[in-house]
């Protein structure tokens, strides 16, 4: 068989690989929106990793490895982000991992003290505002 047969059976073979090949990054809450988003050095952020997938052609899947994802603003998507057909952006986790995304903010170092009738209170240094607040999960009745 001469060269060229060969080299044109191989090409063959290998088009089907190319015509499914796909872009993947990989979100972890631990992860750093300056890391390249592969499985090892992920991005942190949602927003990071849609970045990257406009800039993107050909299908895309992006992997939350488990953990919570506070969003600090709204994951938006316009008709900018419209894929191509062929082309579709999947989200999804890594193998049943729990990922949840969470519009809340997480409210660390609090020190409670016991108030009056079973009333507990603690300043809160963030500037936030909210009417739920959830102590070990569970909804807490809130002083008005």
């Amino acid at each position: 068989m001469s060269s060229i047969k060969k080299i044109i059976i191989i090409l063959i073979l290998l088009s089907p690989a190319v015509l499914f090949a796909q872009t993947v990054f990989y979100v972890s809450p631990k992860g750093n929106d300056a890391n390249r988003g592969t499985q090892i050095k992920p991005f942190a952020s949602i927003g990071k990793a849609m970045a990257e997938v406009r800039k993107t052609s050909g299908p895309v899947v992006i992997y939350l490895l488990k953990g919570t994802y506070y969003l600090k603003s709204p994951v938006v998507f316009t008709s900018g982000d419209s894929r191509k057909e062929n082309e579709p952006l999947t989200i999804t986790n890594v193998e049943n991992q729990k990922a949840i995304i969470s519009g809340g903010a997480p409210l660390q170092n609090l020190k409670w003290k016991k108030y009056k009738n079973g009333i507990w209170q603690t300043t809160i240094h963030e500037d936030l505002i909210f009417d739920e607040l959830f102590v070990n999960g569970q909804l807490q009745r809130m002083a008005r």
